[in-house]
């Protein structure tokens, strides 16, 4: 499906302080990007989590260590928070299972599988 983003919603989450966003930046060119919804947990009132909703990474920065760095700060960002719970989920055919790989070093485990089905 064509990308076609919704940046009314994402303005309106960012004005009641539940998108979070950060930038990676080069010579001020924008290379990447991660936004994440904190909010309190619809399962555990009491506990703030955090979806990890979009990131992206110009495939230039894909090698080396930029990724694993954006979503330490990324981490960093919601202790400061108090952040319990994170979600991430992962696109298997855009990554080929390389963001799990990263994200089971940072200390996530898998909890569940999604499934789509797609109505054209």
């Amino acid at each position: 499906m064509p990308l076609d983003i919704d940046w009314d919603r994402y303005f309106d989450m960012a004005l009641v302080g539940i998108l979070r966003c950060l930038t990676v930046r080069s010579a001020g060119a924008l290379v990447g990007y991660c936004f994440i919804c904190v909010h309190p947990s619809q399962n555990h009132r009491s506990v703030l989590s955090a979806i990890y909703d979009r990131f992206w990474l110009d495939p230039a920065w894909r090698q080396g260590r930029t990724g694993l760095q954006l979503f330490q700060e990324a981490e960093k960002m919601l202790d400061l928070s108090d952040v319990k719970l994170r979600y991430v989920s992962e696109n298997f055919r855009a990554t080929n299972g390389r963001l799990g790989a990263l994200l089971k070093r940072m200390g996530f485990v898998p909890i569940e599988q999604v499934y789509l089905k797609r109505k054209d």
